[in-house]
């Protein structure tokens, strides 16, 4: 583009482009079209620096703009004269105009230069929306029954319902806007500047009728309400943005003294009515009203948030206590008291909080917490994850999950760093807890599924040895308890992730730390076991090592024997259930490649056709099927198929091909489904080689390349058609079979 165009194009942009698009921006209601609108502006910062900075004003005027209309829309809003749902339409274009400037660096510019106008008009908004929410519910509160937290239930008037649930919607909005606003606006660091000085100075000088101190007082309201009329997310979020407001309009320890440490209120902080408030209404929730307990978790989790490991170094002044070990007695108390169901896991999300609060602190300091005793502290936590981990409320369990990483996270730590570093070095005791949790587990009852799960987590910082060696017969118990199917699936996930982690690293000293289990396993007299096992474990133990298959391979042949120390002193192999393993082993070596056609007449493996022959006519269906899978399956799907397999293969249909089992047949046409593909894409390549082949020999006939290559050449069309003959009789003789 010349100076000419370019010139052109910039006025084009300056008068016209930027204009349109910015009214658009402010009045478009999908926000990917926002994003785009704001991408366009950010890429004038291309052009000369006077056509971005015109862009740019451009933008703020129609900004300075919005934000007049939403103060006169507040200010013309009146519930008793205009319609119920006047101020929604306004409240959703405001709030998702300012979450797409917010998550750019050109709108955060414009944000930052006209905070205060902008944070003074969404409070006005919530102010009104606060205002008409209160009026409509005095009108339903009468006929409103008890509420779930999450709806308005038994209302008689369904528009009343319906206009309060639209003002809930939209305060919740406001509320998410105004805390998205202090996350990506807020400077962190501390004695500096910030973006929000404002309130400090407001809520200073100003007379407690100031915006900012009806907005605390709001937020409070809000966080502590009847979730009959605000729902639980309003709560939630009004919780994180009233403790943003304290921390901004205080100093740290001039409302957190005497709201958390129960000092007496002075005369200063008596005349302010939003920590009269506050403190009242935790007062009121530590007296059990079941509402408020959930109020109660909204605020001390908006405190976690908000401080983070601040709260770990603000202290009582008369008692040896911490911000963060009073948050942890309130978490304690609702988890002890309530019988709510949601209000139980957001006390366990909150405890998950606390605890990666107390993880970074510790990492940063060398001493726990002031009224913080850890080790107390990890048995409350692991008594709750071990009790609540099968609630049959889903979420439970991912909230006590983060618990429990947290938990370990904090141990691995102690048993990592303690002994080097010297920070962590009298926290002996809190390490040797690891070895209880393992303790209590092991302990456990076997039928607990908790108990695979939560073993399964610790093997991040313990190893399968160590376990093993607390518990020599453990994997043996473990196989025990796979007979019950309820619980087979839940140990095998366990044991996949065991054996993983087992031979991951340095591979154990002692091989029949597993190779034992494993013999006792695979005759094992539970169907059950045996076909869990070999579905599931047997790859994992068998990949990428093939000496392992070699030597279980070789137990089965008795040319090695084992002890029963791993076992609880019973046998390591049951000789009635010998052939069961010993086709299920040949069976996965066949499938991950170590094993081909060959091994039916191989020497070394004389015994393998001997056992396919004796498995074919066997009574148990599972041992005919993984025969026939033995049989049919290879590791590559272009595997040739022997002589002597194929025959086999005709041997097993003879025998068992007029079964009429239908779960015995469905398996049988599904392996011989795998054994035709193969036997298809061979014949196709040995088609394709069998052409190249003879077309180098006819061009030798006709005075080519001749010598020894022609004598190998032809030696090869003589085998691939010998292959493709072998392969074809196999197919023929299947159809007349059928």
């Amino acid at each position: 583009m010349n100076e000419k165009d370019s010139a052109a194009f910039e006025t084009i942009l300056e008068n016209i482009i930027a204009p349109v698009f910015s009214s658009s921006f402010f009045e478009s209601a999908e926000p990917i079209a926002r994003m785009a609108i704001i991408s366009v502006f950010i890429r004038t910062a291309e052009f000369e620096t006077t056509t971005h900075e015109t862009c740019l004003k451009i933008f703020t005027e129609k900004f300075t703009k919005f934000l007049s209309e939403i103060e006169a829309e507040s200010a013309s809003f009146d519930n008793g004269r205009r319609g119920e749902f006047d101020l929604s339409p306004v409240i959703t274009t405001a709030c998702s105009a300012f979450h797409s400037m917010v998550e750019w660096s050109f709108g955060v510019k414009i944000l930052e230069e006209h905070l205060q106008q902008t944070f003074f008009a969404l409070s006005t908004l919530l102010s009104k929306v606060k205002m008409s929410i209160d009026n409509d519910s005095q009108k339903v509160a009468a006929t409103a029954n008890t509420v779930t937290g999450k709806n308005f239930t038994n209302i008689n008037d369904p528009t009343a319902a319906l206009s309060l649930s639209e003002k809930v919607k939209a305060c919740g909005e406001i509320l998410r806007t105004i805390a998205s606003l202090f996350s990506k606006l807020n400077s962190t660091a501390k004695n500096t500047v910030t973006n929000f000085d404002f309130i400090a100075q407001e809520s200073k000088y100003n007379s407690s009728s100031s915006l900012m101190r009806v907005l605390l007082l709001q937020t409070i309201q809000i966080t502590f309400s009847d979730p009959v009329i605000y729902v639980r997310d309003c709560q939630f979020i009004a919780g994180i943005v009233s403790t943003w407001l304290l921390k901004l309009a205080y100093d740290d320890m001039a409302w957190i003294q005497p709201v958390f440490f129960n000092d007496d209120l002075d005369s200063l902080v008596a005349e302010d009515a939003a920590l009269v408030l506050l403190r009242s209404e935790i007062s009121g929730a530590l007296n059990n009203t079941p509402a408020s307990l959930y109020s109660l978790l909204c605020f001390c989790r908006g405190v976690l948030s908000t401080f983070g490991v601040d709260c770990a170094s603000m202290n009582d002044r008369q008692s040896e206590k911490s911000l963060l070990s009073v948050m942890y007695e309130k978490f304690v108390f609702v988890l002890e008291t309530t019988s709510d169901s949601p209000t139980r896991v957001f006390g366990f999300q909150c405890i998950a909080s606390w605890m990666i609060v107390l993880r970074d602190h510790l990492k940063s300091t060398s001493l726990p917490p002031v009224g913080v005793d850890i080790r107390t502290v990890f048995k409350q936590s692991f008594n709750y994850v071990f009790t609540f981990w099968e609630d049959p409320v889903d979420s439970t369990q991912h909230k006590l999950k983060d618990i429990f990483t947290a938990l370990l996270e904090i141990i691995s730590d102690f048993k990592n760093n303690g002994v080097e570093d010297g920070n962590l070095s009298e926290f002996e005791a809190e390490r040797s807890f690891l070895f209880e949790i393992v303790d209590n587990l092991l302990k456990a009852d076997w039928l607990r599924k908790v108990k695979y799960d939560l073993l399964a987590h610790l093997l991040s910082v313990i190893t399968p040895s160590e376990l093993l060696n607390l518990r020599p017969d453990f994997l043996t118990v473990c196989f025990d308890v796979m007979s019950n199917l309820s619980m087979s699936s839940r140990i095998c996930a366990f044991l996949a992730r065991f054996f993983h982690s087992l031979f991951s690293g340095t591979p154990p000293t002692d091989p029949e730390i597993w190779l034992t289990p494993f013999c006792y396993a695979l005759t094992h007299p539970s169907p059950n076991v045996r076909r869990a096992v070999s579905e599931n474990l047997l790859s994992v133990v068998f990949k990428d090592r093939k000496p392992h298959f070699e030597l279980i391979l070789q137990t089965f042949q008795q040319q090695q024997t084992l002890s029963s120390a791993h076992t609880n002193n019973r046998s390591p192999m049951n000789a009635a259930y010998k052939l069961h393993g010993s086709i299920c082993v040949l069976r996965v070596g066949k499938s991950l490649g170590f094993l081909d056609g060959a091994v039916f007449t191989s020497k070394q493996r004389s015994f393998a056709a001997e056992i396919v022959k004796v498995g074919a006519g066997h009574a148990d269906i599972n041992i005919r099927v993984d025969v026939c899978g033995l049989l049919c399956e290879s590791a590559r799907t272009v595997a040739e198929p022997t002589k002597e397999e194929l025959e086999l293969v005709k041997m097993f249909l003879g025998v068992n091909g007029s079964d009429h089992v239908s779960e015995f047949r469905q398996k049988l046409f599904g392996n011989l489904h795998k054994l035709i593909c193969r036997i298809r894409k061979c014949l196709y390549a040995n088609n394709r080689d069998l052409s190249v082949r003879e077309s180098r020999i006819a061009k030798d006939d006709d005075g080519g390349v001749g010598g020894v290559n022609l004598d190998e050449t032809k030696k090869e069309v003589s085998a691939l058609k010998e292959k493709i003959t072998l392969k074809m009789d196999f197919l023929k003789w299947l159809m007349n079979f059928a």
